[in-house]
């Protein structure tokens, strides 16, 4: 349930149940073909993901045209805290999550890791305020993620599409043309999922 609107939608496992039912709306599917223009326009690996409990979700990957191979694979879990999606989900998603998160100490999956309370706070706030969000080597060491909401028809934060690379090719100051390119594309799978864009403040 999203605590901010009352509504409620399905969770992670009833979403996968839902993509072995015949003409359900699957997230991955309704994404490909936007992931794909993204790919071949910025040549990075570009993922789809939700969210299952405090745990980012790996729906779909297309890998890059670099030299350097991002190793994710589908159904690949990692924690809200510590990822560019992550942040995306504490600050669209249910207001609980972040709570539950803040109630016990920060995980951190590198020296980079954000662990302050605080901080994260304040990094939530600002990636709620612009729209997108980052997470130079927060999850792995030499790798950045820059990444960007989707929304359905309802206008509830769904999941997220990402480009993900080394901070050689995707810097810890965002590149604002991979920043634009990157929520053009969110905004698209968005509207396929019958999300109407409004006018950015």
């Amino acid at each position: 349930q999203n605590s901010a609107t009352g509504r409620y939608r399905l969770g992670f496992k009833a979403y996968l149940l839902g993509r072995a039912a015949p003409g359900s709306e699957d997230l991955a599917a309704v994404a490909r073909p936007v992931m794909e223009e993204l790919r071949d326009a910025l040549g990075q690996t570009v993922v789809v993901s939700g969210v299952s409990g405090e745990h980012i979700v790996v729906l779909e990957v297309l890998h890059g045209t670099s030299l350097v191979e991002i190793g994710l694979r589908r159904g690949a879990r990692y924690l809200v805290g510590n990822t560019a999606q992550g942040k995306l989900a504490l600050a669209f998603g249910s207001r609980a999550l972040l709570d539950r998160l803040l109630a016990k100490p920060l995980e951190p999956a590198t020296p980079r890791s954000i662990v302050d309370p605080d901080r994260l706070v304040a990094e939530v706030e600002l990636t709620r305020d612009r729209g997108w969000a980052s997470a130079p080597e927060e999850a792995v060491l030499g790798i950045n993620a820059l990444t960007a909401p989707v929304f359905d028809r309802t206008g509830a934060f769904v999941g997220s599409v990402a480009i993900i690379g080394s901070i050689q090719f995707i810097p810890p100051e965002a590149d604002p043309a991979q920043v634009a390119a990157v929520r053009a594309a969110a905004e698209a799978i968005s509207e396929r999922l019958g999300w109407t864009a409004r006018p950015r403040g």
